[in-house]
């Protein structure tokens, strides 16, 4: 799971990994896992979960969730195909109110440190920004403004103390100040409360869903993950 649930503890009939890769749905599935919960994934200088090991992990009778990080994404992609998804990051995506992967991307460290969070993903301030503007704290154009300047961000770089010097350079020291203090007074962490629901919600009783032959063992299939599958980098 990596950072999104960084310290939280889960209940023992969880098996628990650190974020995806390519080939860790496929190895779930081939191990016998039945039940799968998608949320962080390498992404960038790490081949991320292909969509079609998720395909071949429904085919073979896997119930696949995802939510909060990677596990929105996908599920909002392959949600016609029998892939559930859990939480407001995914009803966000799967309606198209973002589309954009930076939403949900951070920086974080490597296995040695738990994979600490280094930065904090623009979908948790729009959903902050969202509820100060509902309770009065902000007005339309503030909350506009502010996450349009938060987007131009690159993902590594959103850091709370960031946005505070970004709310200073849009609003001037007092107003910006403000608005920092409420935003860390009133922060709401969505992946995680997304995350958290998918780990209860993998303890249900689930039936599984074949996607109707979706699933298609081409070429590149086979040479991708058939044939080098010992390549795979193991579940850990």
């Amino acid at each position: 799971m990596g950072p999104t649930l960084r310290g939280v503890e889960l209940d023992r009939a969880i098996k628990r990994f650190g974020p995806a890769q390519v080939g860790s749905i496929f190895l779930a599935a081939k191990s016998g896992y039945k039940i799968i919960g998608l949320v962080d994934a390498f992404f960038g200088n790490v081949a991320s979960v292909w969509h079609k090991e998720i395909l071949y992990a429904i085919e073979h009778g896997c119930v696949v969730c995802g939510s909060s990080s990677t596990g929105a994404l996908r599920a909002a992609e392959l949600h016609a195909y029998g892939m559930h998804g859990i939480g407001l990051c995914y009803r966000l995506y799967r309606a198209g109110v973002i589309t954009d992967d930076d939403e949900v991307a951070v920086l974080h460290g490597d296995a040695s440190t738990n994979y600490v969070q280094l930065s904090e993903p623009l979908i948790n301030a729009r959903i902050t920004l969202r509820k100060l503007r509902r309770n009065g704290f902000l007005t339309v154009n503030q909350e506009a403004e502010i996450v349009s300047r938060l987007k131009t961000l690159h993902f590594s770089n959103r850091t709370l103390s960031e946005y505070g010097r970004k709310l200073t350079t849009i609003f001037g020291p007092s107003e910006g100040d403000r608005i920092y203090r409420l935003l860390k007074a009133h922060y709401i962490d969505v992946k995680k409360k997304d995350a958290r629901q998918l780990a209860s919600d993998l303890l249900d009783s689930w039936s599984s869903c074949s996607n109707g032959g979706v699933f298609l063992r081409t070429s590149n299939w086979r040479h991708q993950f058939e044939e080098r599958e010992s390549e795979l980098k193991p579940l850990q």
